[in-house]
């Protein structure tokens, strides 16, 4: 079994009928094939509790709140984080969710107009300030997704009951979520730094030295040292988003995420 140097955490995110499931399925069954221990889980429903919260979010037979509702999501979120994905990532393991906090922010913020600064606070609260070290997102039009629920031939949940035009709005929401505007709080781009993580101690110290013009030989190789001190700060609250185009075929889907998630998993040195 290969040993990842650290716990990795994939949140897959997308509309109801992306096929964000089916990709979790089957990329922890690629990785799984590559030797890397593999935690395959999902929100709602990847705890005990979370299973019971499930069937209470999918198929109410009350009219829930949309804050009521944001709030039940974040007790399934903080379940789901002590119980299943902080063990996991202690342990050094693999963990796919099978959605994550944007979807709360998504559904709830943009589609139901839930405050979307206090869903960020209760999300992190709840995560115990954790965040996904890659998002999978797959955006796919409504019509199509709406198309493939139905051909499901299943019982539709409450979410998937809401008109094309709610849909839009999570496609507006997603969209706006993962594009590549500054703005954007919850995911950052393949490849972009979060900005602002540097330790201050650092900055402050490499201002320092930098201030004088003459610096010695020792000094020259202080301030190298301090530079890959900052870029390993950098490098570490690194966050990334794939955003793949979820109408393809799922076998496509599969083996181009396959693909480009082993190497995201080499380039940044997890194994």
């Amino acid at each position: 079994m290969a040993q990842l140097r650290q716990g990795i955490l994939i949140a897959i995110e997308g509309i109801d009928g992306s096929g964000k499931s089916t990709l979790a399925r089957g990329l922890s069954e690629q990785l799984a094939q590559l030797n890397i221990s593999t935690v395959l889980t999902r929100e709602p429903g990847g705890s005990p509790l979370g299973k019971h919260l499930r069937t209470l979010l999918q198929h109410p037979e009350i009219n829930i709140n949309p804050t009521a509702e944001f709030l039940l999501f974040a007790a399934d979120r903080a379940q789901h984080f002590t119980q299943i994905i902080i063990p996991a990532l202690n342990n050094k393991q693999l963990v796919i969710s099978d959605r994550l906090s944007d979807s709360s922010l998504v559904y709830q913020g943009f589609g139901k107009g839930v405050d979307q600064q206090m869903i960020r606070s209760v999300n992190q609260w709840a995560m115990q300030g954790i965040k996904p070290d890659l998002t999978i997102y797959l955006h796919i039009d409504a019509q199509t997704a709406m198309e493939r629920i139905h051909a499901r031939g299943k019982a539709l949940t409450a979410f998937e009951k809401e008109p094309i035009e709610f849909t839009q709005k999570l496609i507006d929401g997603f969209s706006s979520l993962y594009s590549p505007s500054p703005k954007r709080q919850a995911a950052y781009p393949v490849n972009m730094r979060q900005e602002n993580h540097a330790d201050p101690a650092v900055v402050a110290e490499k201002s320092t030295m930098a201030e004088s013009s003459a610096l010695s030989e020792g000094r020259a190789q202080a301030m190298e040292e301090l530079r890959r001190k900052e870029e390993s700060l950098l490098h570490k609250n690194r966050k990334d988003v794939m955003m793949i185009d979820g109408a393809q075929s799922q076998d496509k889907i599969l083996a181009d995420v396959s693909h480009k998630v082993h190497a995201w998993i080499k380039e940044n040195h997890y194994l």
